[in-house]
């Protein structure tokens, strides 16, 4: 294969067969189209001969899937940073894979196929890409990702019976993830992939690229500063962060809801110093929340008051009680104090889903009725 664009668009210009670098072996897996890229890596449609299909893709691989490709700045990043790609994508592959294993598969996490090695000339240099096959979540016009869906939606914004649908399908994929012993630790809204028509969505969990995987060593520090939590900032390179837990992801799933339920990011930028100080603002100063959410006051100081909990700069106990906490105990208080309030976050996506949910439940309810008696649609 060869290429000349930093996204790799250029591979898919013509049907373009996949062929596993280490093995020299044809997948059975086709280039068709470029898909999208993000910050690591491109997106390809591929379609599967069945007959030709390699050991390589599960033998559940369906006839079209996508192949997520690392670019190569990503790869020349790394190596600066000493870190192999390939462990990055073998990460993700191990965290994906476990999940497949369960029976039935969770729906609300994207679904994984295989994984491997292409060989690309670069720009006249040779390369090794690690690629991986997931699941091909197609979802039309309305786009594929809860940032996508949620624009579109700026107008009214996400009605009650919606964002409960989302909401339990996202903390139900979270909730699979920690149950295999899989910390995602960058859940935000491009990384919600949705299926499905607007009245019918099923969310799908994905991009597990720094995902903490219990049972593998070695870890990478990295998040998105509007969505993690600010016990993120503490970690390094060379060892696993004991501050990170089940509630830095739920930190992450509330400023997901945040972003569903107001159409923005709770976090206004890196100048918001009020968030990184652990301040956060109620949902009616968002521009976009449903009439459903905004006319009903007591009904927003309900998702107010869980939303900021599970969005708390203040980490539960549990975190200050892993054997290497004390070590952070001192950098925590110099440079994030906020870790140490009183108002402590939920420790699992369980705890927060059992206040959150209720609420959406109430609210959803309520809205059908209105509709109904309006004569028009939920």
């Amino acid at each position: 294969m060869q290429s000349s664009d930093p996204d790799l668009r250029d591979l898919a210009l013509r049907p373009t067969a996949l062929v596993d670098a280490t093995s020299g072996e044809a997948t059975g897996a086709t280039l068709s189209k470029f898909l999208a890229t993000g910050g690591m890596a491109s997106v390809f449609l591929a379609d599967v001969a069945e007959a030709a299909r390699s050991s390589l893709l599960n033998p559940l691989t369906p006839p079209r899937i996508a192949i997520k490709v690392l670019k190569p700045r990503m790869l020349a990043d790394l190596a600066r940073m000493n870190t192999d790609a390939s462990s990055i994508v073998a990460r993700e592959a191990v965290a994906l894979a476990r999940v497949m294993e369960a029976r039935p598969p969770s729906e609300f996490v994207v679904g994984f196929y295989g994984t491997g090695h292409m060989e690309v000339s670069y720009k006249g240099a040779p390369l090794r890409l690690p690629w991986l096959a997931i699941e091909l979540v197609d979802a039309g016009a309305d786009g594929v990702s809860l940032l996508e869906r949620v624009s579109r939606a700026a107008d009214e914004g996400i009605d009650p019976p919606r964002a409960l649908r989302i909401v339990r399908g996202m903390c139900d994929g979270v909730k699979t993830l920690h149950e295999h012993g899989i910390l995602h630790r960058d859940l935000k809204p491009d990384n919600i992939l949705l299926t499905g028509a607007i009245d019918d969505e099923t969310p799908k969990i994905a991009d597990c690229g720094i995902a903490r995987v219990k049972g593998l060593f070695g870890t990478v520090a990295g998040m998105t500063p509007a969505y993690g939590g600010p016990e993120q900032l503490l970690s390094m390179s060379s060892e696993s962060n004991p501050l990170v837990g089940t509630w830095t992801d739920v930190h992450a799933l509330a400023a997901v809801v945040w972003f569903l339920l107001t159409g923005e990011d709770w976090c206004r930028g890196s100048g918001d110093r009020a968030w990184h100080d652990g301040t956060r603002r109620g949902l009616r100063e968002g521009h976009h929340l449903h009439t459903a959410f905004a006319e009903d006051p007591r009904l927003l100081a309900e998702l107010d008051a869980v939303l900021m909990r599970a969005a708390s700069a203040a980490i539960p106990d549990e975190a200050w009680e892993q054997p290497a906490a004390p070590r952070y105990r001192e950098q925590a208080l110099h440079l994030h104090p906020a870790l140490f309030g009183t108002a402590k976050r939920h420790a699992t996506v369980d705890a927060f889903a059992a206040e959150l949910i209720p609420i959406l439940e109430r609210a959803s309810v309520r809205w059908a009725s209105r509709a109904a008696a309006k004569d028009r649609p939920a």
